[in-house]
């Protein structure tokens, strides 16, 4: 269940909106990244924040940190994601099987495996 009344009311492009975050998600684990916890790579909510902000994802929200966070639940529930809670933030790795939320609308993602972790800090 979806937080923010945006994720709620307005479905498709809500699925966009996350897609482009997903996006800034895998430009973030390119290049050298910390890693950590069997070879996970770090990120931080504040990161994540900070890059879809550059991005222009969260300009036009009303509550566009529980936008991000609505656009992560959407992730997992994709199958882009899967979360498990952590000390101090969320541990997240890729799923077997990417992009079933976005393929049913004709967006076909790599099935490229990856790990991060997120933690706001």
């Amino acid at each position: 269940m979806f937080m923010t009344k945006y994720a709620q009311e307005n479905k498709e492009d809500f699925q966009m909106q996350s897609l482009r975050l997903y996006s800034v998600v895998l430009k973030l684990l390119e290049g050298e990244r910390c890693l950590r916890h069997a070879g996970y790579g770090f990120i931080s909510y504040r990161e994540l924040w900070e890059a879809g902000k550059s991005a222009g994802i969260f300009q036009s929200f009303e509550s566009p940190f529980a936008v991000m966070m609505d656009m992560l639940t959407l992730m997992e529930e994709g199958g882009l994601v899967e979360r498990v809670r952590v000390s101090g933030g969320e541990l997240v790795w890729g799923g077997e099987s990417f992009g079933s939320t976005f393929a049913r609308r004709g967006i076909h993602l790599s099935d490229e495996k990856f790990r991060f972790l997120l933690n706001f800090h």
